[in-house]
């Protein structure tokens, strides 16, 4: 009988996928897309070297503000699949349903089944995850590459040698995608060494292990960057003008936009000089940071008093939407959902080592896009672990609403 149960403890999982992938197949069937912004950047990119042009725009310059794992995910699509917004789309769309079933592993991990079953169900029919997956942003991968990397993680931390391995190549991986990441992995690795996994030899192994592949995946990266542009650049070169975008409303209208920047003839004379070749992306950073550090030097006191009402908009149930319905529903869908998360986040404060490993990376993630730029999408990959706890509190809810109407009928 047990055996038997093994061999279908599949089906469960199995089906939410199934569950996931059908919402996200009806949705990105009944909508339409078309890349934009940064999604045409990652598009170009990746068709770029699926053809073997290499890492370089359509123009041909050599690219270091972005991220190249997603860019390399979409180019091994075109190599499988051909080119074409059909099969960006498809692939998203399935990375996102296969992440459903990592959420119910991970939730069966430290919590129980019925969570895991709550949590899978709501990242299913989610509403950002689900319209996430028919974009072609870096979102779903960097969502699934961090699930997968604490499902790792949990493993390592009982002492496991692959699964270190395994988590700092996948923690590598989500940096390479996201560049906040490098703190998570950070702060996760470091957590290592305070888990009881057999003496502190093991703890020390398990340390060395995920950082040497941490390193190993990343120095591929920064080697490049080093090659191409003759600087150490271990992760992007775009901090610079996400943290001006995300302070320059301290000026209330005295410094100009990013925009009116790069319109400025200070800027046609540090960058415009070098557009085309390898050195235009570390001159745009630098005078992009310059002008960051100038702007939060200027106004330090708004900067710091704005820090709170940053970190609270980060979680914001309420994203900015353009129609008035979307809007409503999310305030619905997202504000009960937050709310679930948190009263779970503190009704299951032990043991710490789950604490630690699911609330490290929201942490790290919350207070350095508070300092950047406190953005829903940049929540996004993060968002599953809310979703866990609010399923842990829905559980823990409905167990404690059934104990006094069992104890009535007996």
């Amino acid at each position: 009988m047990v055996d038997v149960k093994r061999q279908r403890a599949w089906l469960v999982p199995a089906g939410f996928f199934c569950l996931a992938l059908v919402v996200r197949v009806l949705i990105a069937a009944l909508t339409r897309y078309r890349l934009q912004a940064d999604a045409v950047f990652y598009f170009s990119t990746a068709q770029n070297l699926a053809s073997g042009l290499g890492y370089v725009l359509p123009d041909g310059r050599f690219l270091g503000s972005v991220p190249p794992a997603f860019p390399l995910f979409l180019a091994g699509v075109f190599k499988l699949f051909g080119p074409g917004l059909a099969q960006a789309v498809a692939a998203q769309v399935v990375l996102g349903a296969a992440t459903a079933v990592l959420v119910y592993y991970l939730a069966r991990l430290y919590f129980d089944k019925k969570v895991a079953a709550v949590a899978a169900a709501i990242f299913a029919f989610h509403p950002v995850y689900v319209w996430m997956s028919r974009v072609v942003l870096s979102e779903t991968l960097a969502t699934f590459l961090l699930a997968a990397a604490l499902l790792a993680y949990a493993r390592a931390s009982r002492g496991s040698a692959a699964y270190a391995v395994f988590t700092g190549l996948l923690l590598a991986a989500a940096a390479l995608c996201r560049s906040s990441y490098f703190v998570v992995a950070l702060v996760l690795t470091a957590g290592l060494a305070f888990y009881r996994m057999g003496g502190p030899a093991a703890r020390v192994r398990a340390v060395a292990l995920t950082t040497a592949a941490f390193l190993a995946l990343t120095g591929l990266w920064t080697y490049r960057n080093y090659r191409v542009f003759g600087a150490f650049i271990p992760a992007t070169l775009n901090a610079g003008q996400i943290l001006y975008e995300g302070n320059m409303r301290l000026g209330r209208g005295e410094v100009p936009t990013s925009v009116a920047l790069r319109r400025s003839p200070e800027f046609a004379e540090k960058v415009g000089a070098y557009r085309g070749t390898p050195r235009a992306d570390i001159e745009y950073e630098r005078f992009y940071r310059a002008k960051a550090f100038e702007l939060l030097s200027r106004y330090r006191v708004r900067f710091a008093l704005s820090l709170p009402g940053k970190f609270v908009h980060f979680f914001s149930p309420a994203p900015s939407a353009k129609k008035k319905a979307a809007f409503v529903a999310w305030i619905v869908v997202g504000g009960m959902l937050t709310v679930a998360a948190w009263a779970g986040v503190l009704l299951f404060r032990r043991p710490a080592s789950r604490t630690f490993a699911l609330l490290a990376p929201v942490a790290v993630v919350a207070l350095t896009h508070t300092v950047l730029k406190p953005l829903l999408r940049f929540r996004v990959p993060i968002e599953f672990i809310l979703i866990i706890y609010a399923a842990a509190f829905a559980v823990f809810c409905l167990q404690r609403l059934r104990r006094p109407s069992s104890g009535r009928s007996s």
